[in-house]
């Protein structure tokens, strides 16, 4: 081996070892989720409209247990046209006039409608059991318009 190839053998070694070190001393932060399993939304006649009319102003009942004990100080409903992957607001959809409903559980939510399609409650944060059924009602959501389009509501807890 040449002066030159072993050079950059020691050089390639000694970066290894300085990468080694720099993540032992300072471990880069990680997060971990837990799925919410158990989780149903029902849409609920409004004022004027059935529950699933297309297009139709109703009220969108959302229950579930978080799946562990946490501290929970907003929850966000994120609607999707697909399950996973880059989230589409479905066609005709419209959350920013929604109010908040009825809340079991864990109370004192308030709704914040300003983004259509992913609307949140928000409350001062606090601990919520992971064996706590929650339920939280938005009034006057207006359904996607497209007759039979499926669609799906992600549910994200945080912490603030």
């Amino acid at each position: 081996m040449s002066l030159i190839g072993r050079a950059r053998a020691w050089i390639s070694i000694g970066v290894g070892v300085v990468l080694t070190l720099v993540l032992v001393l300072f471990p880069l932060n990680s997060a971990s989720a837990a799925q919410i399993t158990t989780r149903s939304l029902t849409l609920q006649d409004g004022a004027s409209d059935a529950g699933a009319k297309p297009g139709g102003v109703v009220n969108h009942l959302f229950n579930f247990t978080v799946p562990t004990t946490a501290n929970i100080g907003s929850i966000e409903f994120k609607y999707c046209t697909i399950a996973i992957g880059t989230c589409t607001t479905p066609t005709g959809l419209t959350t920013t006039s929604a109010t908040m409903g009825t809340q079991s559980g864990a109370t004192g939510f308030t709704l914040v409608s300003g983004t259509n399609g992913a609307p949140h409650i928000t409350r001062t944060a606090a601990s919520i059991s992971g064996s706590t059924n929650l339920g939280y009602q938005l009034v006057s959501v207006t359904n996607p318009s497209t007759t039979n389009e499926t669609f799906y509501v992600r549910i994200t807890t945080f912490t603030s």
